[in-house]
């Protein structure tokens, strides 16, 4: 078990770092395919609707966001808790995140992470984020 959890929280710092870049440093987009399972879903909840991304259309919605401008993303874990069993896992993961360099906002959010073991390895099936608020 103890192997498990710490093959998870290595997924999830992995996780973050395949979505945080700066100018110089672009996502890194074939790592975050391998994190996930082939057919695994993002879903942004916006309160009034939801967004559902293929690993492929978050990809698209991000770059697609870089070349309107944003020069910048970092994301990083606060807090989390793991729930597991056998070959199933749920991370609730607290971050912070900002953007746009040093005068950009902070915000802080949760994702909930659903796993798999497949194959021997930790797969996410599903992220689910809102960012319940944001500060500057």
């Amino acid at each position: 078990m103890e192997n498990d959890l710490r093959a998870i929280e290595e997924v999830v710092r992995l996780l973050y770092a395949s979505v945080s870049f700066d100018a110089n440093n672009p996502p890194t987009w074939d790592r975050l395919r391998r994190l996930f399972h082939p057919r695994g879903l993002l879903f942004r909840n916006l309160r009034e609707t939801q967004e559902v991304y293929s690993v492929e259309t978050f990809i698209q919605w991000v770059n697609k966001a870089r070349q309107q401008g944003l020069v910048s993303f970092f994301e990083e874990e606060t807090d989390a808790s793991t729930h597991l069993m056998g070959g199933i896992a749920h991370r609730t993961s607290h971050y912070k995140a900002s953007s746009g360099g040093s005068s950009g906002a902070i915000q802080v959010g949760i994702n909930s992470i659903q796993m798999m073991k497949c194959d021997g390895e930790w797969k996410v099936l599903s992220l689910a984020w809102e960012v319940p608020g944001c500060k500057s």
